[in-house]
């Protein structure tokens, strides 16, 4: 017989959905597999969460590899807000999860607490009395990437409304980075994309592509399929790789983010 814990935890298994990634002959086959092996990393960081007991989560995914670790901690941090929500009698799991984090760690929980936050149906300036409130930026971040990926027809339709106040610049660039995994790296369909957003949004969708590629390892790839792209927004583009690059750096070991190697360019 099933206990409460295990309905609930099927439930919330069902608000992560499947999304099948096109096949398209076009794409680098490197850039495929890079992008197939984040998003694997986040569901199976938010199943881990589900199906860990309290007294678990501070010390879970710190074994897992740095490259994947951001994405598995976005997903469990999802995971842990939504069975916070879902079930008030116990709760504690985000702030289990969030013990002992390092800063980067707590950023990349925050994008997930976005997530989670558009998943019930919220606003970005929602976040628990978990999180504080300098990360509400990461939190508009992953909110912002949750409806692009989940509603990419609005990329060509009639938009994403814009956020207001400070949130607004972090839940575009949540739609830029969005806008690499939907089109597996092709940098025209993006720029067309981004081309269709207001002038004024554009620097911070293309600050989000840069993100994205630095945590799929893409970052000269992309670099050298922008061509006259998005000329005018390199500097943007750049920018957002750098602040990925320097996230990512946190995550690595000491050794290898004193060698600088956690950013790995395809050719």
């Amino acid at each position: 017989m099933r206990t409460h814990a295990d309905q609930l935890r099927e439930r919330l298994s069902r608000m992560l959905p499947d999304v099948p990634s096109p096949a398209l002959p076009d794409v680098h086959p490197q850039i495929g597999l890079l992008l197939a092996r984040a998003r694997a990393a986040f569901s199976q960081g938010f199943q881990k969460a589900l199906r860990a007991p309290p007294e678990a989560l501070p010390q879970l995914l710190r074994d897992e590899p740095f490259q994947t670790r951001g994405f598995a901690l976005e997903g469990a941090a999802m995971a842990a807000t939504l069975l916070d929500e879902f079930d008030h009698a116990h709760g504690g799991m985000l702030k289990a999860l969030l013990t002992n984090r390092s800063a980067a760690e707590y950023i990349l929980c925050a994008i997930g607490v976005g997530w989670a936050s558009a998943r019930l149906g919220r606003t970005s300036a929602w976040s628990p009395p978990e999180l504080h409130s300098q990360y509400m930026s990461a939190v508009a971040d992953g909110y912002g990437f949750h409806q692009g990926f989940f509603h990419s027809y609005r990329f060509e339709g009639r938009g994403f409304p814009r956020e207001k106040g400070e949130l607004s610049k972090p839940y575009d660039a949540g739609l830029g980075r969005a806008l690499w995994f939907i089109h597996l790296g092709r940098v025209e369909p993006i720029a067309r994309a981004i081309e269709s957003m207001s002038s004024d949004r554009r620097t911070q969708f293309w600050r989000g592509v840069g993100t994205a590629c630095a945590f799929t390892d893409s970052a000269e790839y992309a670099a050298t399929q922008m061509g006259a792209a998005a000329v005018e927004f390199k500097s943007h583009f750049w920018a957002g790789l750098e602040t990925g690059t320097q996230l990512l750096r946190a995550l690595a070991p000491q050794s290898d983010a004193q060698e600088g190697s956690c950013v790995k360019c395809i050719k």
